[in-house]
């Protein structure tokens, strides 16, 4: 990937043109336009894709933002900006953007763009949404952790109909490619029905609206107002929680698209004619343990460590995603600015681990329940946590591997920030998410700001405070790689594996791309 190089010379570019060293008063980073397609013959033709789950949250906007969520929100939804193919920043609901002063960024937003039940897209819905993210109610939300977390929004504001201020409590470098992380739902409707009603019923300013929207799938049609038009006038989505139903519905042809296939499908569904497209995916595969907030043997950083040189992770990716993927170093991925190459993976050292358990005082081992989301919807994820399992109990960690599904995950997740813990068992499944290929986008949640914190760490935090308001790219670039190196020193997470997408093709397709997790459906066409 070319992501790590093209944003390198993104930060050159703007060390070159002097903008906002520390202590300066104006910085300014304006982004070209970005001028959609001319509108083409649009096909009659319906676009079906199979996933394990649609998202539990449905059509909310808040809630997630990343997979599954991604594959069915992004047709009804736009944000502000994206990262793209390349790694850099694209416009999409905003046109342009400048950092006026350490504390102060001003969005100009695309003009002439409607939401599909008729209302003027203007700065009122940006400004509606991200300041109910700020509110109370509006933190608990996935939307919300990153405003509130990462990019430490204090106010937003609009300076008129296509202008919006946003204020943030410190100087925030992550602002700009943690923008795209929000949707913009039409405000009126979000107002007048009951948030299950709307979820239901989402209105947003992208290619397709919702006509029907549930826990089961769902039905699209083009919206012929958008901006970004459709190619292909219907869009389906079936929800398939079994991979080899996938995989078989793509091989019979009653379906376009399967959604996160194995390893083992893609040389079957190559064989039956059709294609398979492998991504990187932004995603560290970890297990978090806890290390604050509840007694636990994790407290001790030997303990994190022998787990660590337990897990033989080279032959997972050898053997279990066949060559794709990567071992995991670090909390982010190599694409990544602030990636450090000089911390390497913990080497496989079973003997190594049962000397440092019994140094934390544990000769005769520990008993842990070890919680994942199984079966997983991840390539190879659940041989991976079976095999993490089978290899800590050898060493003396002696692991019980509970399945956990997806809504009882996010009711763990989700508890209020006076409660003590999470409401986990032991190690949990909980990956490095680094979607805005920030060396920071890992640490939004693990750290001592999530409420109720796993993890805390009195220097790390000191570091992750420092490099979140460093606006010196090269300065923040050695804080960050400093943070990656400390925390991985301190066996922060159990470390697995980079993750990757795997997405299966009809012939029929034409024209896919899958980057952070969203798929061009709008830019698809069918051949006949």
């Amino acid at each position: 990937m070319s992501g790590i190089h093209n944003y390198h010379r993104f930060i050159r570019q703007r060390i070159q043109r002097a903008i906002l060293v520390a202590g300066a008063a104006v910085a300014v980073f304006l982004v070209p336009g970005f001028d959609p397609p001319a509108q083409a013959q649009m096909q009659d033709k319906t676009l079906v894709f199979g996933d394990a789950r649609s998202g539990n949250f449905m059509g909310d906007p808040a809630r997630w933002t990343e997979s599954p969520h991604s594959y069915w929100l992004w047709p009804i939804y736009d944000s502000l900006a994206m990262i793209n193919k390349d790694g850099n920043i694209q416009p999409l609901l905003a046109t342009s953007w400048k950092n006026v002063d350490p504390l102060t960024w001003i969005y100009k937003l695309r003009p002439n763009v409607t939401y599909q039940n008729g209302e003027p897209f203007t700065a009122k819905a940006v400004v509606d949404f991200l300041s109910w993210l700020i509110s109370k109610d509006g933190r608990k939300t996935s939307a919300g952790q990153v405003i509130n977390g990462t990019t430490r929004v204090a106010s937003v504001r609009a300076l008129d109909d296509l202008t919006i201020e946003i204020k943030t409590k410190v100087p925030s470098p992550i602002l700009e490619r943690s923008i795209g992380r929000f949707w913009i739902p039409e405000p009126g409707a979000r107002a007048d029905m009951e948030p299950a009603e709307f979820n239901k019923n989402p209105v947003g300013t992208g290619p397709y609206r919702a006509v029907k929207f549930s826990p089961e799938g769902a039905d699209y049609e083009a919206f012929e107002g958008s901006w970004r038009p459709a190619k292909v006038a219907r869009l389906k989505g079936l929800v398939l929680p079994d991979m080899t139903a996938r995989r078989a519905a793509l091989i019979s042809g009653q379906i376009d698209i399967a959604v996160a296939l194995s390893i083992d499908d893609i040389k079957l569904v190559e064989e039956a004619g059709h294609s398979v497209d492998v991504a990187d995916r932004p995603t560290i595969m970890t297990l978090k343990v806890f290390q604050s907030s509840r007694k636990s043997p994790f407290n001790d950083k030997r303990v994190r460590q022998a787990a660590n040189y337990a897990l033989d992770k080279e032959a997972m990716v050898e053997h279990i995603l066949q060559g794709y993927g990567a071992v995991a170093s670090q909390c982010t991925t190599k694409e990544a600015f602030g990636f450090n190459p000089d911390v390497k993976p913990y080497p496989y050292d079973p003997d190594k681990a049962r000397q440092l358990l019994a140094e934390a005082g544990y000769p005769d081992g520990i008993d842990i329940i070890m919680q994942a989301v199984l079966p997983s919807n991840f390539a190879g994820a659940t041989d991976i946590y079976q095999v993490t399992a089978q290899q800590l109990n050898e060493v003396g960690i002696r692991t019980s591997l509970e399945a956990i599904a997806f809504p009882d995950w996010l009711k763990a997740w989700f508890v209020p920030e006076d409660a003590d813990t999470l409401g986990f068992k032991g190690p949990f499944q909980n990956n490095c998410n680094v979607f805005n290929l920030d060396g920071l986008d890992g640490f939004s949640i693990q750290s001592c700001r999530k409420k109720p914190s796993f993890y805390c760490d009195a220097e790390e935090q000191e570091l992750l405070d420092r490099a979140s308001s460093e606006m010196d790219p090269e300065k923040r670039e050695k804080m960050i790689q400093e943070l990656l190196a400390l925390n991985a020193e301190n066996a922060a997470t159990i470390m697995l594996v980079q993750m990757v997408d795997i997405f299966g093709l009809h012939k029929r397709v034409q024209g896919f791309e899958n980057h952070t997790m969203k798929p061009n459906y709008h830019e698809i066409t069918l051949s006949d």
